[in-house]
């Protein structure tokens, strides 16, 4: 988290709240399930990069990944997001909705490649889990975001 965030300082930009994310994800759609509308495969295909198939057992790969794709390789989003739900998940500036004496973890979201519909079924725009600030995996990442004047 705290590269993620010396990373955005950087660049001049910030991380995003939970709420501007799940804005950004969804790219103008509302009440649907999923950042690209309400079905999960629509006509059969795969528009993030999720586990398929039963987590851990079998990832049939059917979009040609089994770790992260390629950024791009599905399509962008309404606002021309590209990988907002599945591939890893993304680093907010939001802190978890957890007791006080645990106040130290912030919400990601988007889901990663381990998401499963049988497993973490979180790649979802409206889904959210808290992650300790030390956490470094390789399903983990950040977008920046910036304030518009």
């Amino acid at each position: 988290y705290d590269d993620a965030i010396a990373y955005a300082q950087w660049a001049g930009k910030r991380l995003p709240t939970a709420d501007e994310w799940e804005v950004a994800a969804r790219g103008g759609l509302v009440a649907q399930d999923y950042a690209w509308g309400a079905e999960m495969t629509p006509e059969g295909r795969w528009l993030a990069n999720v586990w398929q198939g039963p987590f851990p057992w079998v990832n049939e790969q059917t979009d040609g990944w089994f770790w992260t794709s390629p950024v791009g390789h599905f399509p962008a989003n309404g606002y021309g997001l590209v990988d907002v739900c599945g591939n890893v998940w993304e680093w907010t500036s939001t802190v978890y909705p957890v007791p006080e004496e645990e106040q130290k973890r912030r919400v990601i979201k988007g889901g990663s490649f381990l998401c499963a519909e049988n497993y973490c079924h979180r790649f979802r725009p409206a889904a959210l889990m808290g992650q300790t600030l030390d956490t470094a995996t390789c399903h983990m990442g950040f977008r920046c975001a910036a304030d518009l004047d």
